[in-house]
């Protein structure tokens, strides 16, 4: 399984440079670098949590708009 794997990862990374080759090819090297960032940065999560004004961390999502909607 675990090889199964490693090959599948291997050839997905292999499209992607043939993708970012045939970007430069184009003549498009702006989404040839957009492309390489992308796989510079890896995978972010996304957060939907917050501070409210005492340091603690909320993730409703009511809280944090009330936590928003405060100073303004």
């Amino acid at each position: 399984m675990v090889i199964a794997c490693r090959k599948e990862k291997r050839w997905v990374i292999n499209q992607q440079f043939i993708a970012i080759d045939e970007k430069f090819k184009e003549r498009n090297p702006r989404q040839a670098h957009r492309m390489v960032q992308k796989i510079k940065d890896g995978y972010k999560p996304h957060t939907d949590q917050c501070k409210d004004t005492e340091g603690n961390i909320i993730g409703d999502k009511k809280q944090i708009e009330g936590t928003w909607k405060e100073p303004f």
